[in-house]
Order: C-alpha cells, then sequence, then structure tokens
C-alpha cells in the first residue's frame, strides 16, 4: 500500500479528524503563481515544433487560454515524503504541525464516493510532473489530436465570398457547416487538456514530489463551494467527506520537529474519532 503525506497546521490536522473532511482548495491562491498556465507554454512549444503558422499559433493559444479562464481548479496537496524539512517550514506552521499519511488507494475512494456531483467535473488523484520533457510526453497525445483538427481547417474560417464567387449558396452553407463541425470539435480537444493544466508544475518545485486529490468546477459561479477567510482574502474550497472511511484512510501521522505534543496524546485523539490503528511517530528532523 502507498502512502502519501498531507503536511499541515495542528488546526488544519484537527479539522480533518474531527469533522471527518478534507478540503481541496483553490490552486489559483497557491504559493506558484504559474499554476494552470504551464500548458500554455507547452501546446506553444509543440506548435513550434510543428511549425504552425503564426496566426493558427496565436489562435490555438487563445483557447487554450479560454479553457484556462474557463474551468477553476481545486486540489489537496500530498507529498511522496513523509518527513521533509522544506515541507515542515512551507505549510506546517514552521514544523510545529503534522504530516498526515493517507492510503492512496482510500483516497482514489473519496473521490469515488462524490462521482455525480454536477458542481466537480474530471475529479482525480495525479502525480505532479516537474520534468519538462515529461510534461511535453503527457500533453503530447492530447496536442495530436487539436492539431489535426487544425490541420484540416479548424482555425481558417470559410470565405464569406463576393459577386464573383463561384460558388453556390448550398456550396457556401456545406463549407459553413464543415468549418462549425471542426470547430465544435476542436473545443473538445482542447477541454481534454484540463486534466494536465494542475499537474504540471515547475521544476523548482519538483523537490515537494507532489500528488493531487484534484477537482474542477466551471466559471467563476463556484457552485457547491464553500468559502474560508485566509490571510487576507475569502477562499474558496470543496468539501469531501471522509466519514465512512475513518478506520483505513488514515495510515500514520508524523509530528512535526517543534510538535510538542506526546504521542499518547495524538493516538487517544485519534481512536476517540474512530481513526484506530494509526501510527504515530516523530519526524527526525533537527530543526528547531
Amino acid at each position: 500500500m502507498t502512502t502519501l503525506y498531507h503536511y499541515c497546521p495542528i488546526p488544519a490536522f484537527h479539522s480533518i479528524v474531527s469533522n471527518k473532511s478534507i478540503w481541496l482548495s483553490s490552486l489559483l491562491l497557491s504559493n506558484d503563481y504559474m499554476e494552470g498556465k504551464l500548458i500554455i507554454h507547452i501546446i506553444n512549444t509543440l506548435a513550434d515544433q510543428d511549425n504552425l503558422r503564426p496566426e493558427e499559433k496565436h489562435d490555438l493559444q487563445k483557447g487554450v487560454t479560454n479553457v484556462v479562464n474557463m474551468f477553476h481548479g481545486f486540489g489537496f496537496c500530498l507529498s511522496q515524503e513523509d518527513d521533509l524539512l522544506s515541507q515542515w517550514r512551507g505549510y506546517a506552521d514552521n514544523g510545529t504541525g503534522v504530516s498526515i499519511g493517507f492510503s492512496k488507494d482510500k483516497l482514489r475512494d473519496v473521490l469515488n464516493s462524490d462521482i455525480g456531483n454536477p458542481n466537480r467535473m474530471m475529479s482525480d488523484l495525479r502525480e505532479v510532473l516537474y520534468v519538462p520533457e515529461e510534461q511535453i510526453e503527457s500533453v503530447r497525445g492530447t496536442y495530436n489530436g487539436i492539431k489535426q483538427l487544425v490541420d484540416k481547417g479548424a482555425l481558417k474560417p470559410p470565405s464569406p465570398g463576393g459577386l464573383l464567387d463561384p460558388r453556390s449558396d448550398d456550396e457556401k452553407q456545406k463549407e459553413r457547416d464543415d468549418y462549425n463541425k471542426l470547430v465544435t470539435e476542436l473545443s473538445g480537444n482542447i477541454i481534454l487538456l484540463l486534466p494536465q493544466l494542475y499537474v504540471l508544475k515547475n521544476k523548482a518545485f519538483s523537490e515537494e514530489k507532489e500528488w493531487r486529490l484534484l477537482t474542477h468546477t466551471l466559471g467563476n459561479s463556484f457552485s457547491g463551494c464553500s468559502f474560508r477567510p485566509a490571510g487576507n482574502t475569502i477562499a474558496p474550497y470543496c468539501e469531501y467527506r471522509i466519514d465512512g472511511l475513518a478506520g483505513s484512510l488514515l495510515t500514520d501521522i508524523v509530528l512535526g520537529p517543534k510538535n510538542q505534543t506526546p504521542i499518547p496524546v495524538i493516538k487517544s485523539y485519534l481512536l476517540s474519532e474512530g481513526f484506530g490503528d494509526v501510527v504515530v511517530r516523530r519526524s527526525q528532523a533537527t530543526y528547531r
């Protein structure tokens, strides 16, 4: 069984355990200002490799940007590493928090329990990619489908013609209908890029070895979202209940290098909330 770890302050840990829920937070409020936008750079790279005409490249970039702006990504961030100093400092209240071990298989069950929710789409547990070559390969298949439609004329509207146009009205209408069909197919293919938007990150973040529980909402209505204060802003989030998984979802708890809570207290607390058989241990980081 593979375990993934969520670093957080004590109040967040208490909320997860006591409320039996996890919150997928808005990724546009993360500490990476390029969240969701690297896909545009990758599409441009592939377009350059295929020698797309400048106007085609511009229109394709515009289409991808529209998808980025059309959907809002939410994530619950985890790491493959259970005791990483940069994570303690950045996400666990400077080492006073905890690292919560989650069963990867049971995390997928959390998402499956919400299937059919009309406010959330393309939910998944995904590994973040940092290496540019891997990022390009993860997008290439979808891009190839987009490129085929571009080659068929999806970015070339038919000419309206003039007085000397030899085409009949029926021929002009057929060209418009064929073009509109290609545009619809192109839009559908671009939307297939959605699952990749929030799993591509700058390699400077690679130490985090991140995985994400992801979901997306359409537009800026934030239907089905809840809201919380976060510093100087109001942040939307999506809540997922974990009531039915209390006995198997959590695998272990690592207490941060500055966390002073006695291990028996954490164990008793977990047991009182229905989370039995969870290993509790201390960080090995000599950080103070």
